[in-house]
């Protein structure tokens, strides 16, 4: 993090109590559904994976050639 940014941050955390109630509210609820949206990135990438990994075992296990006597 920059410390551009964070001084950013910082400035605006000491702004959030002046602002009226509702706007308070209303930037606290845009910042917590965004951190909510952020959480949850990998777990679509991690589900294509894993798929991935399952569909390869199970094409190796199916389309292995069989062993008989030789």
């Amino acid at each position: 993090m920059s410390a551009d940014f964070r001084e950013q941050l910082l400035i605006a955390d000491a702004e959030l109590p002046q602002m009226a109630a509702q706007t308070e509210a209303r930037v606290r609820a845009k910042l917590a559904s965004s951190l909510y949206e952020q959480r949850g990135w990998w777990r679509y990438p991690a589900v294509a994976l894993a798929s991935c990994a399952a569909g390869v075992l199970l094409a190796f296990a199916v389309l292995r050639a069989p062993q008989g006597p030789t």
